[in-house]
């Protein structure tokens, strides 16, 4: 913000110096004599700082040359003007009245440069005052964490004292009541804990049902695979269908008693995998989901038994 205030300063400044420069190089009357003699004013000096650059027969310096001699030759001469010859020029300068319009619009253009450049310096003073109290809060902005982190150790001091007492407070409040009511000897347990009913983890009903799934898929893939690498002959069909040929008879298969012996050895086989199954499956349950006492009582009450103990 200083930076720009400097910078719009600076503009008001290089402003103010133009409008002074036409302000002096302009009459403020409207008079054609006072006129020329502004502008006859104004050639000579252009003459004069042209002189230092320029010699007497460059172009730029005859023309101006002869422009002086022409409003020389065409102004008139003071004592015509002033025939008492008591008029000097001062008086003759307090005397002209101020009324050509360029004149009074830069005039009144550098009253307004003039007080908004008093604005800008005042506006840039208040932002000098704050990047001193900036500064100043700078250099005490080590002073204040220090004291802060001190105010926070304390406060966190009294507040563990706090509740240390506020502890104790609480202790002596139940000894005392336990003292006037007398129950102090009379505690007793009125409803034991209970056994939490579902474990957290592992899901065990997840495990068994991708167990199922898997095992189901594992046994109907590995008779897929079998029979896609068998190649023994089953049936008259696909005897017909590789020798190309029509039977001419079928003999059925002739059981025996070793194959009755092995149906029966079977039989058993499959029951008893049926019945290992089923303990199986209680002990998983009994072990790894949940007891079978708790079990047997979830199941009553979700029937709504009532149980007496």
């Amino acid at each position: 913000e200083l930076a720009q205030v400097k910078q719009q300063i600076q503009v008001l400044e290089d402003r103010r110096i133009y409008l002074r420069t036409e302000l002096s190089q302009m009459s403020p009357s409207s008079d054609p004599a006072a006129l020329s003699e502004d502008e006859l004013t104004g050639l000579q000096k252009e003459y004069e700082s042209l002189s230092v650059q320029y010699t007497e027969n460059h172009p730029t310096m005859i023309m101006l040359k002869g422009r002086i001699e022409a409003l020389e030759e065409s102004a008139p001469s003071v004592e015509a003007q002033n025939l008492d010859g008591q008029v000097t020029s001062e008086s003759a300068s307090q005397q002209i009245i101020t009324d050509n319009p360029a004149y009074l619009q830069l005039q009144h253009e550098l009253k307004t440069a003039d007080v908004e450049l008093a604005a800008l310096k005042l506006s840039g003073q208040e932002i000098v005052e704050k990047i001193k109290e900036f500064e100043k809060r700078l250099m005490q902005s080590p002073q204040v964490e220090r004291e802060y982190r001190s105010l926070t150790r304390e406060y966190d001091n009294s507040l563990a004292k706090f509740k240390e007492i506020k502890a104790k407070q609480l202790e002596a409040d139940l000894a005392e009541s336990l003292e006037r009511e007398s129950m102090g000897e009379r505690f007793s347990l009125i409803e034991p804990p209970q056994v939490p009913e579902k474990p957290t983890k592992p899901n065990r009903m997840a495990i068994l049902f991708l167990g199922f799934v898997f095992s189901f898929a594992g046994g109907i893939g590995h008779v897929v695979l079998r029979e896609s690498m068998d190649q023994t002959i089953h049936g008259s069909k696909e005897m017909m269908a590789i020798t190309q040929v029509p039977a001419l008879a079928v003999i059925p298969y002739i059981t025996n008693s070793q194959d009755k012996n092995r149906g029966v050895t079977w039989r058993i086989i499959v029951i008893l995998l049926f019945m290992v199954m089923i303990i199986s499956s209680v002990a998983v349950i009994h072990f790894f989901y949940k007891p079978l006492d708790v079990l047997w009582y979830v199941i009553l009450r979700k029937l709504g038994v009532e149980i007496v103990i």
